[in-house]
Formats: structure tokens, sequence, C-alpha cells
């Protein structure tokens, strides 16, 4: 019987030392190419969680197959250093098994490649059981609603067409939400904005960067990056910033401001506010 138990362990090592049986990965996980049990959506975002913990810089394709990890000047040091850009593709084989290819970039291979890959397949793993738990799918409540977000990056005002554009101020249309009437705008103030007021409309803003001196009724008051003002519908309201100087201000209007209806105390074409 010893002999045996013996004969069994003897058969099971050379298995085991072809790969260790890690939770998340199908056998044999050795090797550039892994197959892990996680849907292609966990797969990569364990990927990237990986390379980050390298202190490896990731950019993605836009399809999300495939994305590198580069070395920066930061790299954490340990036992193994990861010189070369990685390069790993995803590949859905099933809803639950995804296929994780890495490769290092350059034709000639480079001593300890093998054991890099193999460093950053263990990290994936790791990273992959620790998502997996996070993921418990809750059910839709019977008052939520499905929708999608807006979002506007810096990059994107370029191709935008101001919705007022003058010397003073020019500012663009973020998004309006018409079943409430609401309006949500970027400024970027240059000059000034002269005394007016809107009838029906109140304004909220929210200051990002710069400084605006502002009058609102019968208060005289400076505003810098942080601070929020709001300016309650029919009062009077005027703001300018130092000359040279420029100030950004997310603005939200409730309801959205209807120009026709906007009152000028001061010539507003004299000043050159925004239209």
């Amino acid at each position: 019987m010893k002999r045996a138990l013996l004969a069994l362990v003897l058969l099971a090592v050379p298995a085991f030392a072809q790969g260790k049986q890690v939770p998340g990965v199908r056998t044999p996980n050795e090797g550039a190419s892994r197959v892990y049990l996680g849907s292609p959506e966990d797969v990569l975002e364990a990927g990237v969680e990986a390379a980050e913990q390298l202190s490896l810089a990731v950019t993605r394709a836009p399809d999300g197959s495939i994305f590198i990890a580069s070395p920066t000047p930061w790299l954490k040091p340990g036992p193994v250093s990861y010189p070369r850009t990685l390069v790993v593709h995803v590949r859905a084989l099933s809803a639950r098994e995804t296929e994780l290819l890495v490769e290092e970039e350059g034709k000639d291979k480079s001593p300890g490649a093998e054991a890099r890959i193999s460093g950053y397949h263990e990290r994936v793993a790791t990273a992959l059981g620790d998502i997996r738990p996070k993921k418990a799918i809750i059910p839709k409540h019977p008052l939520e609603a499905q929708g999608e977000p807006v979002l506007i990056k810096q990059v994107d005002l370029v191709g935008m067409r101001p919705s007022e554009d003058s010397e003073d101020l020019r500012a663009w249309p973020l998004s309006r939400e018409y079943s409430k009437e609401i309006a949500t705008s970027l400024w970027r103030l240059s000059g000034s904005v002269p005394l007016h007021f809107t009838p029906t409309s109140q304004r909220r803003l929210m200051v990002l960067d710069g400084q605006v001196r502002m009058s609102v009724g019968t208060r005289n008051f400076w505003v810098a990056s942080g601070d929020f003002v709001v300016i309650p519908k029919a009062v009077r309201a005027q703001m300018d910033v130092e000359p040279g100087s420029k100030a950004t201000l997310l603005v939200i209007e409730s309801p959205a401001v209807d120009d026709a209806k906007t009152v000028w105390l001061e010539d507003k074409d004299k000043k050159k506010p925004a239209n």
C-alpha cells in the first residue's frame, strides 16, 4: 500500500511541475499564452491592473483586444525587471473563458523574457481572483432607468461650436435636459459681462480656475477656484476679471436661459460681452 501511494506521488510531481494549479486559470497554465476562467472584460481589467502594479504605462486599443505595457522611469524594484514593452492580446474563447497572450517587443529574444512573462501572468491571475468577488450582480430596481452618461473631454471642445463667442467670453453648451429645462455650459471669461438679469432663470456657477469679480443684487465680492455662486432669477448680476486674466466657470441654468428675454441694464455691445 505504501509503495502504491509513493508511486502516485512520484507520478503527480511532473504534472505539478508543468504548471501550478492557480484558481481562475485553465491548465496547463504555462507559456506566453494562457486561458483564464473569466470574461474578456474582467481579464482585461486584471491585465491592466497587473501592469500598473509593475509601474508599466498602459495604452489600450479602442476595441479592448490588445494593449501595450511600457516601462517607465519609476519602475518598481523587484526580483524580475521589465526593461521591454509587453504586448498583451485578449481573445474571448467563450463567455467565461478568455485567452491572454503576452509578448515582448523586439525581434531578438531578451534574456529572462520567459521569467518576466510568467511573473506577469501570475499577477494577472491574482488580480482576476480579487476582481471576481466584486462582480456581484445587483438586480435592476423598479424605479431604475437605463441611460448613457454625457462625457466631454477637453479635446472635444476644439471641435465644438461655441454658443457664445466674443472677445470677453466664450461659452460651450455641454448638455441640456429638455424635460427639466436645465442647461449646462462651460464659460471661459477673459473680459466682462455687463449688468443684466434673466427674468425666468436661475444660474449656478462653479469657478474651476481663475478669479472673478462679481456683483449680484446689492453685493460685490470676489470668487476663486472651488467657489460656488447661485444667482437667483430676475436678480441683477455682473462679472469681470482683471485685465489680462482669465477664468473658467461651470454654469448650470434652470430653466435654460432664453437670450431673447435677457434684460441688459448696461450696453453689452459697448463692453463686448457674449451675445
